[in-house]
């Protein structure tokens, strides 16, 4: 709980509980902002190599030490529990949305001028003119 006239619903997302005292939903909101944004900027900054294979962020995975705390924050931002190892970390996951047409447009064009995009490109092109040809060797 936030002291009074510090924090309050003119300056944060949240709500007031069935007491009447308000409980902020910052936490929550901030990770959803993140999310919203990392599922773009993550690829502007790293670009998919081979742009025609899939390469869209499906889902994000979080790790939790429930030993340490209880992952509420995890569940108030919707990600879902898959599992608790043996060490007590817990796994969330939380789906996230697809790039839309314009970020696609924009990243393709960010893994064409990349220069460790091209790189790879590059290697993958000779790998398989190497392969080709030590096959026409081999069929001679």
């Amino acid at each position: 709980m936030h002291p009074r006239g510090i924090i309050g619903p003119s300056l944060l997302p949240g709500f007031y509980d069935r007491h009447m005292r308000w409980r902020s939903t910052a936490g929550s909101y901030l990770v959803e902002v993140a999310l919203h944004h990392i599922v773009y900027h993550y690829l502007l900054i790293r670009p998919p190599v081979w742009i025609e294979e899939p390469y869209s962020i499906r889902e994000v995975l979080s790790y939790c030490d429930t030993r340490r705390h209880k992952g509420t924050l995890y569940q108030a931002a919707g990600f879902e529990q898959v599992r608790v190892n043996a060490a007590g970390i817990a796994i969330y996951r939380k789906r996230v949305r697809d790039v839309t047409d314009e970020e696609r447009v924009v990243i393709t064009k960010r893994s064409q001028e990349d220069l460790r995009c091209q790189r790879l490109r590059a290697t993958r092109v000779a790998a398989t003119y190497r392969q080709l040809t030590l096959e026409y060797v081999h069929h001679v």
